[in-house]
Order: C-alpha cells, then structure tokens, then sequence
C-alpha cells in the first residue's frame, strides 16, 4: 500500500475530484497526504503574489472538508506546474501521485501535452490520473498486458499499491492476428476464422506464461482476449465490464519519438473515460 501520496491541483473542479481520491486512499491506508499547487511566473509581479495567497487559502478551506484527522501538508510552488511536480515528486519519499485532468490548449497539448500527461510520459513514479468523481474503492480493476516488461511493472506495482485487493481483477490483452487481412482479402471467411480462433489460443498459452514467470499465476484465469487494436478492444472490454480502473505500464517514450510513434497509454489517457493508474519502467 502506498506510504505517502501526492496530489496536484490547478484548483479546477477537474482537480478537485482527484484531491477528494486522494484523501479517500490516504484515509483508507492510514497514510500521509501531500497536496500541491504550482502557481506560473508569467504574470505580473502583484497578481502573482495574490495568486499564491489565494491559493493556499483555498487549500486551506479544501482541507477543512476532507476526512478529520487525516494529516495533510499543503505546498504552493512557483514555476512550470510539470517541472514542480516532478521535482516535489523526487524530493519526497512518495509512492504515489494523484492527478486530475487539466485544462487542454489545444497547440501547446499538441506538441508537449497536458501537465497531467507530462507526468505520466516523464514521470518515475506512478500516477493515478482521476477523471471519475467518485471515492469508494474501486470494485473492477482492468489490467492492461501486452507481454512486455513495462506491463509486468504494472501489475506488481498495482498489487504493491493495494489496487487490486478486494477488486473484481481482469488481465486485458488485445492480439491482432498477423495473417487476418490477407486472408480476408482472398474471400475465405472460414479460413478467417480458423486463423483467428488459432492465433486467439496461442496468444492465450503466451499470456499465462508470462503472468505465472512473473509471479502472477494467480490472475492466469481472469484473462481477457479479443482480436483487434489495443485502445477499441480496451474501450469495448471497459464499457462491456464496468470496469472503474485500468492499469497499465508507460513505455517512458519522450519527445519527437512520442509524437510520431504515439502509444496505447496516450491513446487511452485522453479517449477513455476511466481512471488510470499509470507505471512507469522500473527504476534501473
């Protein structure tokens, strides 16, 4: 279970929601609550200095209203809110942050991201990105795997986090069956099938290897597999399920590598309506 836990807020409704799930997992793991506000530089001087005063004072009365005794620190940073979150988050001994959505501007989100993808893409630690205005536990957890070490991460740092217990847990795996087009093209929808149900089976065995190798034979049985791109076999299995999490591991892609390459992670943080613990690669 998570030991200390930090959580951003630009003070928008989008943020309170992720302040409020924060407070409920530090309530729930008798842990500690870092809740932070960055105020940007470019603004003059006086607007900055009220800017900071009326931040705090709205943490302050935010806090009032979460669960008592529960112990919180406030900060109020200056700066570029993902530099300062990053920088907190390496400083302090936490094992978790907390984020909501932010607001888009649609060029500059083109080219770097929102803040809360920033942290998630540059990050080292693991980020629960809140975009549901909810605090009860969550009851369906959906595992992103796609055999890969990243993923694998994923699942050890969600059941380290205590994500998983006492959650319906299913392991979701999207397969593309490398012969299904050329197949299809030649009108055999029989031979279609065939190679899919094949390709479905063996992706399957593979699955299960790669969870029992890693420790996590015990999920072998809750695998979910379906043919097709990761992010619609994602939205489908989500939206079928009522799925209220979903896991999965970043590739800790950056710059004009993530822009062009782009990846299921993305793909899922700004199109599925779903809270998303984010892992990074372990830490070499």
């Amino acid at each position: 279970m998570p030991g200390h836990i930090l959580v951003a807020t630009d003070l928008s409704h989008r943020s309170d929601v992720a302040v409020e799930r924060a407070a409920a997992l530090a309530e729930r793991f008798a842990t500690e609550l870092t809740i932070l506000h960055v105020v940007e530089e470019d603004q003059p001087y006086r607007m900055f200095e009220a800017e900071k005063a009326l931040a705090r004072a709205v943490l302050e009365k935010q806090v009032q209203g979460l669960a008592a005794g529960l112990s919180v620190d406030l900060l109020v940073k200056t700066g570029d809110p993902f530099e300062q979150i990053g920088r907190v988050a390496s400083e302090g001994d936490f094992d978790l942050i907390v984020i909501g959505r932010h607001r888009k501007r649609i060029l500059r989100d083109l080219f770097v991201g929102t803040t809360a993808e920033r942290v998630v893409w540059h990050g080292t630690h693991p980020v629960l990105l809140v975009k549901a205005a909810s605090t009860a536990p969550y009851q369906r957890v959906a595992i992103a795997v796609d055999g890969s070490e990243p993923c694998a991460e994923a699942l050890r740092v969600a059941k380290a986090l205590d994500f998983t217990n006492g959650a319906r847990v299913r392991v979701v795996h999207a397969h593309e069956p490398f012969a299904k087009t050329m197949l299809a093209g030649h009108g055999n929808a029989q031979a279609v099938w065939d190679h899919v149900d094949s390709e479905l089976a063996s992706a399957r065995r593979n699955m299960i290897k790669f969870l029992e190798d890693r420790g996590h034979g015990d999920l072998a049985s809750t695998i979910y597999i379906d043919d097709g791109a990761p992010i619609d076999v994602l939205r489908s299995f989500i939206e079928d399920s009522g799925s209220d999490l979903l896991v999965m591991g970043t590739h800790g892609r950056s710059g004009i590598g993530r822009l062009v390459l782009g990846s299921v992670a993305e793909e899922a943080l700004r199109k599925l309506e779903i809270d998303i613990l984010a892992v990074p690669p372990k830490r070499a």
